[in-house]
């Protein structure tokens, strides 16, 4: 029992920090990925 609990206890901490981190991350992320197409249009 002990052990169930622990786990869906993990799972929900999991839940709530992607949550946090996906808006402010996404714009980061679309960043880096114009970065790289703009390297790789320049230099490939």
């Amino acid at each position: 029992m002990s052990e169930e609990i622990k786990n869906e206890e993990i799972v929900e901490e999991v839940e709530t920090t992607e949550e946090v981190v996906e808006t402010p991350e996404k714009s980061e992320l679309d960043l880096a990925n114009e970065r790289a197409e703009e390297f790789e249009n320049k230099y490939l």
